[in-house]
């Protein structure tokens, strides 16, 4: 009798079963025409003749990317606060947001995921485009916008930026291309042309003519997953990201900084602070694998700069870039690449007020500030073809007392407490500036690069306070 009752149990199951998941395929399916049908809709009404092809479904570029999330989602060109969740005085953007653990930031001064689809995809018509969310996304990299021929005047980074004085050292080249332009138009306004952004895929390349960009080509690029490959073909896939089946660290794209064997590379754009004595910064960096074979490591490479107001002299205070050479006071490269300078135009005798963790020394012109072996260690704590978290805050800079702290993956590496008068961010930071300058490369020539090798970056998160943890830039 038990056996019978078993039997007709498990018939009954097996029959709820099917229809419940009938029932559920139904509505399953209906959701998804439903949500089809709406960004169709959006499609329509983005006002571009050329659409776009949607991205990869780990995030949707205005909706719900790490940026999206630090500054709102978006509909229709304009911020979203429709979708907004409180939970106490912590607010996220969307549902999408807080299962990843990313609130909005008020306090936001640039964020940077770099999943504009004009920054790395070959779209052909000189025009204004959108993404499914109606959100401007700007022109094709190699725009003009119709200025006189200033190539990359209009395009999508120098917008993005709000920046065209990109150095020449990372520009499009004057007077090029030589022969037919198979996109937009010749550089032709006396070297004055904007950042020349590096296509990773081959067949971008060829479509936009190798000899409109610098012997050797640019020095940075928006790279997806599945062209770190493509120019040095054994590099490693990149780990430790928030995409376990991805080398870019979140989202669909990621910054590469490109250094071309023999190049020495320059400003590739500034991205603004505008005076700020309180900032935190945090994001995701990584280092490929031929680093070590590449030569870089020679000499000192430079990192991105953190600016004054007069732009002259340099603060690579959160993290800089490192090789055997640097510094020269018996530092070895196992703490590669946290070694901090802060100038000073008048010396830097007596401006090292405290130490909690690390230390600093008088170089002459810049207090050098690094971790101790102990507290970070390359070797033992980060390594090539891996994602790390980079966090740094700077508070007082309108003081005589100024704290400046550094952590990789949430471990404090650094706390000093230095005197800002005299140095060239005594008034507050005013800017970022991307950088992969290679001392190797430079005239005299030292030990000079011999392969091309990369510098990744993702999440870049620019903040008037603490700077966000490492779980919430997007690291398990």
């Amino acid at each position: 009798m038990a056996t019978e009752v078993r039997r007709q149990a498990l018939r009954w199951g097996v029959v709820m079963a099917v229809a419940l998941g009938v029932t559920l395929g139904a509505v399953l399916s209906e959701r998804i025409e439903e949500r089809t049908a709406t960004r169709n809709e959006e499609r329509a009404r983005a006002r571009t003749s050329q659409p776009i092809p949607p991205p990869p479904l780990d995030c949707i570029d205005g909706l719900n990317c790490y940026c999206d999330c630090i500054q709102n989602d978006w509909l229709a060109g304009a911020v979203n606060t429709a979708n907004d969740i409180s939970v106490g005085l912590t607010v996220y953007a969307n549902a999408d947001c807080q299962g990843r653990g990313t609130p909005l930031d008020p306090n936001v001064i640039a964020c940077l995921d770099f999943e504009q689809q004009t920054l790395h995809d070959d779209l052909v018509v000189d025009q204004e485009y959108f993404n499914d969310q109606g959100q401007p996304i700007g022109r094709p990299v190699w725009s003009d916008n119709g200025f006189a021929n200033w190539r990359g005047y209009g395009g999508a980074w120098s917008t993005m930026l709000n920046d065209v004085t990109v150095s020449g050292g990372c520009a499009w080249n004057d007077q090029q291309p030589t022969g037919t332009v198979l996109r937009g138009n010749r550089c032709d306004v006396g070297g004055r042309c904007s950042a020349a952004v590096q296509s990773l895929d081959p067949v971008i390349q060829a479509a936009w003519q190798t000899d409109q960009k610098l012997s050797g080509g640019s020095c940075f690029a928006i790279g997806q997953s599945d062209e770190i490959a493509n120019e040095i073909t054994d590099i490693q896939p990149l780990t430790n990201g928030r995409r376990v089946d991805s080398s870019v660290f979140d989202g669909n794209q990621m910054l590469v900084h490109r250094l071309a064997a023999g190049v020495t590379n320059a400003f590739a754009g500034d991205v603004a602070i505008n005076g700020a004595v309180e900032v935190g910064i945090s994001w995701a960096m990584a280092y490929p694998s031929n680093l070590d074979r590449s030569g870089v490591l020679n000499r000192p490479w430079k990192p991105n700069e953190f600016r004054g107001e007069s732009g002259g002299s340099r603060a690579n205070n959160l993290f800089t870039g490192c090789g055997s050479g640097c510094p020269t006071d018996g530092f070895a490269t196992t703490i590669f690449p946290m070694v901090n300078y802060i100038w000073y135009a008048g010396g830097c005798s007596g401006k090292l007020l405290g130490t909690n963790v690390g230390g600093c020394n008088c170089g002459t012109s810049a207090l050098i500030c690094r971790p101790a072996f102990a507290d970070y260690d390359w070797d033992r704590d980060w390594g090539l073809s891996e994602w790390g978290c980079i966090r740094g805050h700077i508070d007082g800079l309108d003081t005589t007392s100024s704290r400046w702290r550094m952590w990789f993956n949430d471990t404090l590496i650094l706390d000093v407490t230095i005197n800002p008068v005299g140095s060239d961010q005594q008034n507050g930071i005013f800017q970022m500036k991307f950088n992969s300058y290679a001392n190797a490369n430079q005239d005299p020539p030292g030990e000079e690069t011999t392969e091309t090798t990369f510098r990744y970056e993702d999440n870049i998160h620019i903040t008037n306070g603490q700077p966000y943890t490492c779980s919430q830039v997007g690291f398990n």
